[in-house]
């Protein structure tokens, strides 16, 4: 007799939480329709009110002036000054690059998987899956293979970063070389100054 008691309870209490859950659901299907007929009441309102701020004969001042602008040449002004620009803009574009292939003659780039490899005429930058120590004698060896002296007062060596400094005619070369920590990469950025 106490467990059908128990139960009948249990009953009560579930059906007055679903009677509150479905009254609640009621009252906010009813707010939703209230906002979206308060929506459209103020978009009539929007509709009507610009119609009395924006006097008539607007739309014709605008294509006036759109003419006037047609008329002027501002637009084959503004044409000419592109295809002005369009060369110096299309030749930065064309000296920048990813194929280490295209890196100039005289700069080595290690062998091995690089990522992020991007080059321009003064500037070349990649990441390798090399020790720093190996890329420090990489490029202490390579270089002067190329023709470049190795400026040794003017570079700097560290276990983490390292600054090598090269000449060659009127150019120079720095070869700044840094490890990431904890990934194993090696990142190495050559500037070249007086190309």
């Amino acid at each position: 007799m106490p467990g059908k008691y128990f139960f009948r309870i249990m009953l009560v209490i579930c059906l007055l939480v679903a009677a509150s859950l479905a009254c609640q659901l009621v009252n906010n299907i009813r707010q939703g329709v209230e906002m979206v007929s308060t929506g459209q009441a103020i978009a009539t309102d929007f509709g009507g009110l610009a119609t009395q701020i924006i006097p008539g004969g607007v739309a014709e001042t605008a294509q006036a002036m759109i003419t006037q602008v047609e008329e002027s040449g501002i637009v084959e002004t503004a044409q000419s000054a592109i295809t002005e620009q369009a060369p110096t803009l299309q030749a930065f574009v064309t000296e920048v690059y990813t194929d280490p292939e295209k890196a100039p003659p005289d700069i080595p780039v290690m062998e091995g998987e690089k990522t992020a490899f991007i080059g321009t005429p003064t500037t070349v930058s990649y990441f390798i899956n090399t020790e720093t120590a190996q890329v420090v004698d990489f490029y202490k060896r390579e270089m002067p293979l190329q023709g470049w002296t190795f400026l040794e007062a003017d570079s700097t060596e560290s276990d983490l970063n390292t600054e090598l400094q090269f000449q060659k005619g009127g150019r120079k070369a720095v070869v700044l070389i840094t490890e990431v920590p904890f990934v194993g990469q090696t990142t190495i950025v050559i500037t070249i100054e007086g190309v």
